[in-house]
């Protein structure tokens, strides 16, 4: 069971390069990225390398080979019947980790939507500014109602 949620995990790609191209060449962090990247591309192979089940005994192969009458028969009992009492702990994360994903994914929809809301708010600051004229160009009357206008306006 836990093979198979740590290959789940690790199955996740992930698109390095655009990553990276968000952090500045010059950062330690992106030293950091890379020894991330590094550190997970080595517990990825190492995990891939283990079956996501274990192999099946042939216990034909050794009922052929082993020439004690019932031996194989009483080891293939006992190993069937420690099979069914193993006690797995019961997954008692999983529901909660995908509850948390959901918030936080719904946490980072509002951040986002937000930020697009105030890059419209600073575009509209932007295109005033730009379409403002230069002040040398402003009379008296203009400048002194343009500044009590951005008096009042907020960024």
């Amino acid at each position: 069971m836990a093979v198979r949620a740590s290959k789940k995990l690790l199955a996740q790609v992930f698109d390095w390069s655009a990553i990276s191209s968000k952090i500045p060449a010059s950062s330690a962090a992106r030293v950091e990225l890379n020894a991330l990247r590094t550190k997970h591309e080595q517990l990825r192979a190492k995990n891939m390398q283990f079956p996501e089940e274990p192999k099946a005994i042939d216990f034909s192969y050794y009922r052929n080979r082993i020439s004690a009458p019932g031996f194989v028969d009483q080891m293939e009992k006992a190993y069937k019947d420690l099979a069914a009492k193993v006690p797995y702990p019961p997954d008692n994360y999983s529901d909660t980790i995908t509850a948390r994903e959901k918030e936080a994914d719904e946490h980072f929809a509002s951040i986002v939507r937000e930020a697009r809301l105030v890059t419209k708010e600073l575009e509209a600051s932007i295109k005033f500014f730009e379409d403002m004229g230069p002040f040398e160009h402003m009379s008296v009357g203009v400048s002194v109602s343009l500044f009590f206008f951005l008096a009042t306006f907020s960024l």
